[in-house]
């Protein structure tokens, strides 16, 4: 169990000695090797910071420690295996993606924060997939304990569905990189990824699985073996409309199967009865209960879905439209759609006028350093900021737009000097809020944003925007604050 194999983190468990013999220790080094000395110091300090830190954080920081320049291997592994450790008490269960294609509403704004990868199950799936150039046998031992839980069953109402591609990706890497000549004689990674496709319960996990299985590295029998797995998978899965809708439509279900029919068919594996499974499926689904937003339907008509067209090319007995009428519509997703207040709708009108003026075509650089430009954003950053929550569905949305306003504003400034503006207000803005949303994805996703357009500005604009940062209680912003320094630095 890789709980028995974790005593290598208590090396590193306490935070970096500051007593005044360490400290002369490095400051008696000379050249490369006072350097050196100072870095493994300055992330030593930052691996016992982040102890204190949400977990979210705290997992990033120590996953991103441990492939930091100049750090040895032991280092590695114990940050890697205390991250892990540390991934397991984060919110989220498992990574999700919005039901639809739409940005600007408020599953959009989440799958965008999802997509940092934060929620235990990609943690724990990024945690493995480092270790494994470390040390395989505790990868693989890693993998086994990571446990998905219970998957819910989604209503059509709901606008996130459960993303279970990290998971099955890493099962994939940890079968084919993490098992021993012999043990693949044994058939070992066959049965290690076996053991997983028999715990399939949702329909959600169908696509990431299939996914899976064409990235292994395995023999004829071994793709035999998991054939017959996937196929009694698909037959045993609970119907979800919500689930199958997002199937259909976004995750590439009819061209994911296409690609395991070739695999199996190139490896000898005869595919009647995956095909007959995979098509009970689809009907199952289509003529029962059906989401009012699914995409085969429109005003009230019935059609087959163009990603079928593929599928049925290859099917003894193509799906039609009178296999796919179903026998009850239900609701649509319930999302919220963003700047449709009327507040909402008058700030993003005004930041219209910044980028286009009176016109159509936006507006030059010249003409946006110009004194009336300038005076136009302060009026807007005064606007902004007199904006309050009460307007808008939900103290989560009116963050979520706050804080997107203020990139688009960054993008605008034409100069350093307006947009160090920008990105103090926008720094002081992050401040104020981080004990509200301490360790949430959104929040870190606005942080990690703003960090990400700030590291394209002049040194002098980021060091005084990070200023703040460095010196606040928050240890979440003086935690990123200070490894963005350190890359600055070229230190990490």
């Amino acid at each position: 169990m890789f709980s028995t194999i974790c005593a290598g983190y208590f090396l590193y468990a306490q935070p970096p000695s500051t007593t005044n013999q360490d400290d002369s220790q490095v400051q008696n080094r000379t050249g490369p090797g006072r350097a050196a000395a100072l870095r493994i110091w300055e992330l030593d300090y930052l691996a016992s910071l982040a102890r204190s830190a949400p977990p979210e954080v705290a997992a990033d920081i120590q996953l991103t420690l441990a492939s930091s320049n100049g750090i040895d291997r032991d280092r590695s592994i114990a940050l890697i295996e205390e991250a892990f450790r540390i991934a397991s008490q984060v919110r989220e269960p498992h990574k999700q993606r919005s039901s639809d294609l739409q940005v600007d509403t408020r599953s959009g704004f989440k799958e965008r924060a999802f997509d940092l990868q934060l929620d235990r199950t990609s943690l724990q799936s990024k945690a493995v997939i480092k270790m494994i150039s470390l040390d395989r046998v505790r990868a693989r031992n890693m993998f086994e304990e990571i446990s998905l839980g219970p998957i819910k069953t989604l209503t059509c109402g709901d606008t996130l569905i459960d993303d279970f591609d990290p998971y099955y990706r890493t099962m994939a890497t940890v079968a084919n990189e993490c098992f021993t000549d012999k043990e693949k004689k044994a058939s070992l990674p066959e049965q290690f990824v076996a053991n997983r496709i028999r715990n399939i319960k949702s329909i959600s996990q169908i696509t990431p699985a299939e996914k899976a299985i064409i990235g292994l590295k395995t023999s004829s029998n071994g793709f035999f073996l998991l054939a017959q797995l996937i196929t009694q998978a698909l037959n045993r899965v609970s119907d979800d409309p919500r689930s199958f809708a997002f199937m259909i439509k976004r995750e590439s279900f009819v061209s994911t199967t296409n690609g395991l029919i070739s695999k199996l068919k190139r490896n000898n594996v005869q595919t009647t009865d995956f095909i007959a499974a995979t098509r009970s499926l689809l009907i199952r689904n289509f003529s029962g209960e059906v989401c009012g937003d699914a995409d085969w339907i429109r005003n009230g008509n019935v059609n087959i879905p163009r990603t079928l067209e593929s599928l049925n090319s290859i099917l003894p007995n193509p799906i039609t439209v009178d296999d796919i009428r179903p026998a009850r519509v239900s609701s649509c997703a319930d999302n919220v759609i963003y700047w449709s207040t009327p507040k909402a709708k008058s700030l993003m009108e005004a930041a219209r006028a910044l980028r286009f003026g009176d016109g159509t075509s936006e507006l030059s650089e010249q003409e946006r350093i110009s004194p009336d430009w300038h005076q136009k954003l302060v009026e807007f950053l005064d606007l902004l900021e007199n904006w309050d929550s009460h307007s808008e569905p939900s103290e989560d949305d009116y963050f979520q737009q706050r804080s997107h306003m203020y990139n688009v504003l960054v993008e605008l400034c034409p100069d350093d000097a307006l947009r160090d503006v920008v990105f103090r207000r926008y720094a002081i803005y992050l401040k104020e809020t981080s004990e509200r949303y301490k360790g949430r994805m959104e929040w870190i996703f606005a942080l990690k944003d703003y960090l990400r357009v700030l590291d394209s500005k002049s040194e002098i604009t980021r060091k005084a925007s990070l200023d703040p940062w460095l010196t606040s209680p928050d240890t979440s912003l003086q935690l990123y604050a200070k490894l963005a320094t350190l890359r600055m630095s070229g230190n990490q």
